[in-house]
């Protein structure tokens, strides 16, 4: 038993210490997705903010349902290490082409939708092109993103995220001096800067694979068949993270949905934070054995939920002066959905940690089930309440659709690996022991 808490705590050092990296790469981050943030939403106003929403939201939604999953399956193959790593790389690569191909007829269809008068999207004409750019190349992107979580890539993965966060500011600024049409600047600015990670990605890869990428078959297969399991999952996911975007457009218009826009781009810089621990967390549970696996999660969650408690509250004390401050008196209406945000926010903060627990253990289909649950609900809150009650209404809707699919991975966490509740979610004598030891080290390296 001791060898297994030893362990643990071992790989708790080690999720540690990429977190510090992570934390470091994070303050940036903050800041130029702030900046971001800002010059997008003050340049476009509200309507230009909802069109370029949009934008965002129809290749998420396509490519998390057609996916199939096959990112999932080789970040699993490649953290058990049950797979020659240029067989992965250059199955993922003709995967990209091939099906990124395939989903954008998808995107087709649904501008064709659109023409019919079968499904209303405010602005869908103005984005119709750049959606069918964004789909194979949001593919591409995704894929290479998720194989070097995989291999643990994390300090390049920091890198590519300062990248991804600062090159739509320079592209959309470039773009705007030369034409002086601000939506067309922000609408290309998100396509290039997939391509360029998505590049930069692959070429790590191909280091990090030692040897040209081969494609097998047989291996494309193998991930096939566990990422199915699981990608009802991110299609789910992603239409609860999503679909509330469509709602609003159809019944309240563009405007709405930059209201939106601007308090789940607050929302997201929030979630930074807990993603600089969720993401080494990924391959580094995937690659633990079972029993190893029951120990180190509640030592994670107990470490994290205190933590961004405390950031959902300061959030919410200080979202009033924020938004005007930063985005401007025309945007006030996005302070109610940002506050109803926050408790959204707290569960996704446990929710990436707990899926993943779940996938260690075998059970992506009960992942499947929990987000299919938690996407019914947010459908039925959304046709009640966005009607009604607007982009508020589309924030109560998604932190109640977040929230049950916290509670459902944390009991069922809870009843697999035989832990508390409550050992869970609060640190006991040894975890806060490790922690104040870590900080310890931390301020003593600074000062050295």
């Amino acid at each position: 038993m001791s060898g297994h808490r030893e362990q643990a705590t071992t790989h708790l050092s080690q999720l540690g210490t990429f977190a510090a990296s992570g934390l470091l790469a994070t303050g940036l981050l903050f800041a130029l997705r702030l900046a971001k943030n800002v010059l997008f939403t003050r340049l476009l106003g509200p309507e230009g903010r909802g069109v370029y929403g949009l934008l965002m939201t129809v290749p998420t939604l396509v490519v998390s349902f057609g996916n199939l999953g096959f990112g999932l399956g080789s970040v699993y193959l490649a953290a058990k290490k049950k797979a020659d790593p240029r067989a992965l790389l250059g199955n993922i690569l003709a995967f990209a082409l091939v099906h990124g191909g395939v989903l954008c007829l998808v995107g087709v269809g649904l501008y064709r939708l659109q023409a019919a008068g079968l499904l209303t999207l405010d602005g869908a004409d103005t984005i119709h092109g750049f959606v069918l750019a964004s789909i194979p190349l949001l593919l591409f992107h995704n894929l290479g993103i998720d194989l070097l979580m995989a291999y643990k890539a994390i300090h390049f993965l920091n890198v590519l995220k300062v990248v991804f966060s600062t090159l739509p500011m320079a592209v959309m600024l470039g773009l705007f001096l030369l034409t002086g049409d601000t939506l067309t600047a922000s609408l290309y600015s998100w396509p290039v800067s997939l391509a360029v990670v998505g590049i930069l990605a692959f070429g790590r890869l191909r280091g990090l694979a030692g040897g040209p990428p081969r494609v097998r078959p047989a291996l494309a297969g193998q991930a096939l068949r566990f990422g199915l399991r699981g990608t009802v999952s991110q299609f789910a996911n992603s239409i609860s993270r999503r679909v509330d975007v469509l709602f609003l457009a159809h019944y309240w218009g563009a405007e709405a949905v930059g209201y939106y826009a601007a308090a789940v781009s607050l929302a997201e810089i929030i979630l930074a934070v807990s993603e600089t621990v969720s993401t080494p967390f990924l391959p580094i549970r995937l690659g633990m054995d079972d029993e190893a696996g029951r120990r180190f999660s509640p030592l994670v969650i107990a470490h994290v939920l205190p933590v961004m408690a405390v950031i959902c509250l300061c959030a919410a004390v200080a979202a009033k002066p924020a938004i005007l401050v930063l985005f401007g008196r025309d945007f006030s209406p996005s302070l109610w959905p940002m506050i109803l945000l926050l408790p959204g926010v707290l569960a996704l903060s446990l929710y990436d940690f707990l899926k993943t627990d779940v996938l260690g253990l075998g059970r992506p289909g009960f992942i499947s089930l929990v987000s299919v649950a938690a996407m019914v609900l947010n459908l039925g809150l959304n046709v009640l309440l966005i009607p009604e009650h607007g982009p508020a209404g589309a924030a109560m809707a998604s932190s109640a659709a977040y929230g049950l699919s916290c509670v459902c991975l944390l009991g069922f966490v809870s009843r697999k690996t035989g832990t508390r509740l409550a050992a869970m979610l609060f640190p006991g004598r040894t975890e806060r022991a490790f922690l104040a030891g870590r900080i310890r080290s931390l301020l003593d390296r600074r000062r050295s």
